[in-house]
């Protein structure tokens, strides 16, 4: 009986450590505790990560998690406030989310973020494929985002461990409301203007949209758990062609959009986050940037409503009673949304958009939109 038992014990650590593949995500709001949880979710729709909280018999408030995806955990830990970029601590204590995969299977996961309060947070990713080789690194995978409370977000990644398979490949689900939530939960963080300034940015983000949502019914398209997928006939290109152009007046207002964040960021009405950017006064002064978008766009019967609407813009009209200021973080956070959300209208106005738009990159995103 020995024998056998050495010979199965041999044979099961054989199977086991050809295996060198691993997943770890790391989440968190430099809070303690955490302001956000994690789920992560399999094409079978098992789950690991959080499922709720509950209370000890001592009634101190604890975690209740589910492990349903084979070889994987979920914890929270305490440490060291460091600086996701350079891994230098920075702060006190802050509580960490934790999810590793021993195992990875290949496979699409869904990892879901959920806002237990208005914060900002971050989330990274690292892993290993079937040889151990780096397949996923912290340093180019770690995302920024703004969340509600109450509120969910969706990131998907396919995991390929073989060696030699494509990289993984990551997409954040986002959608306009998306964007507005991030304009209002960036406010109620005191990291963007006053009541006027937000609601004039909203008004362009409204106006995108309903020209968008014409552009999905001409083409068929529906919008799926946040992701637009549109059927597209290769063979018909005076169709592809049309519908590009259609989409291009939304894309102008939300490229308008983040510029006027971006001239905003320059701003010193934040006694914080005053880095005395302005060089020049018509640096901070967004004149000269609606100039340039009027003169192009003002006689194309497409944007008529989107200028009937500009003109009774409380901000617009007394820019001395609008109070402009956007900082680093929720401006990269909100391009990075617009640019996550003009890539799901597909592969084709995505690169028109970079080619004619000129899209603006947060520099610690620039490996996310190459």
């Amino acid at each position: 009986m020995r024998k056998i038992f050495i010979l199965v014990y041999v044979l099961v650590l054989n199977v086991y450590s050809a295996d060198q593949s691993g997943l770890s995500i790391v989440a968190g709001t430099s809070d303690n505790p955490s302001k956000i949880q994690l789920r992560i979710i399999d094409s079978e729709e098992r789950i690991t990560g959080f499922q709720d909280f509950g209370y000890d018999e001592d009634g101190y408030k604890m975690i209740n998690s589910i492990r349903e995806i084979p070889e994987t955990g979920y914890t929270t830990e305490s440490q060291n406030i460091v600086d996701p970029e350079t891994n230098e601590i920075v702060g006190g204590m802050a509580e960490s989310i934790n999810f590793g995969m021993d195992r990875i299977f290949k496979d699409t996961y869904t990892i879901q973020v959920i806002g237990l309060s208005n914060t900002t947070y971050f989330l990274q990713l690292s892993g290993d494929n079937f040889n151990g080789e780096k397949m996923l690194s912290f340093s180019e995978n770690t995302y920024y985002s703004l969340i509600s409370s109450g509120s969910v977000h969706e990131f998907y990644v396919f995991l390929d461990p073989t060696p030699g398979a494509p990289a993984p490949t990551i997409t954040k689900s986002v959608t306009f409301q998306t964007l507005r939530d991030d304009l209002k939960v960036a406010q109620k963080l005191n990291q963007v203007g006053d009541d006027k300034f937000v609601k004039s940015l909203l008004s362009m983000i409204n106006i995108s949209e309903k020209l968008s949502n014409r552009c999905d019914k001409q083409s068929g398209k529906h919008k799926v758990e946040g992701i637009i997928n549109a059927t597209q006939n290769k063979n018909d290109n005076k169709k592809e062609l049309k519908q590009d152009i259609c989409y291009k007046p939304a894309i102008a207002i939300l490229r308008m959009f983040v510029k006027r964040l971006e001239i905003a960021n320059k701003l010193c009405d934040l006694p914080k986050d005053c880095k005395s950017k302005c060089k020049k006064p018509a640096d901070c002064d967004e004149g000269k940037e609606w100039a340039i978008f009027s003169k192009k766009h003002i006689k194309d019967k497409d944007y008529k409503e989107f200028f009937e609407e500009w003109e009774k813009d409380e901000c617009h009209k007394d820019k001395k009673m609008c109070k402009r200021f956007v900082t680093d973080d929720s401006l990269g956070i909100i391009s990075d949304d617009v640019n996550w959300l003009i890539k799901s209208f597909g592969d084709d106005i995505w690169e028109y958009y970079k080619k004619e738009e000129n899209p603006y990159i947060y520099p610690r995103s620039k490996v996310l939109f190459k």
